[in-house]
C-alpha cells in the first residue's frame, strides 16, 4: 500500500482547498490536545505523514501548539511521528512560536497565524 494510505485505502495525507491534512483538521478542531493526540495517534498508525504542512507551513504539530499549548503530544510528534522540532512554516515560526502565542494568549486573527 502507498504512503499515506491505509489497507481500506483511506487517504490520510489527502488536503482540502487550504492545504490542510486530515490530521492537521483534527488538531484544529479537537476539543482538548488530548482528543487531538488519540486522533492522531490513529493518523500515524495509518501511515499518515504529521510533518506535511499546509498551504502556510503549519503541520499538524504547530496546530496543536497554537491552539492547545504544550504538553506530552508535544514530544510525541517528535519522538513518535517524526515531525521535525525545527520545522518552520512561511512565517518562520516552529513549534516553540507556537506554543508561545498560545501561552500569550493572543486572539485568533490572521496577524497571528
Amino acid at each position: 500500500e502507498a504512503p499515506g494510505q491505509d489497507g481500506a485505502g483511506l487517504e490520510c495525507d489527502s488536503r482540502n482547498r487550504a492545504g490542510d491534512t486530515p490530521a492537521i483538521l483534527c488538531a484544529y478542531q479537537a476539543p482538548t490536545a488530548g482528543d487531538a493526540l488519540q486522533c492522531l495517534r490513529v493518523f500515524e498508525g495509518r501511515a499518515a505523514n504529521l510533518a506535511l504542512g499546509s498551504a502556510t507551513g503549519k503541520n499538524a504539530a504547530m496546530v496543536l501548539a497554537r491552539y492547545h499549548g504544550d504538553g506530552p503530544w508535544i514530544n510525541w510528534f517528535r519522538d513518535v511521528a517524526g515531525v521535525e522540532a525545527a520545522a518552520r512554516c512561511t512565517k518562520g515560526r516552529t513549534v516553540e512560536d507556537y506554543i508561545a502565542l498560545h501561552d500569550s494568549h493572543a486572539e485568533d486573527s490572521e496577524a497571528d497565524e
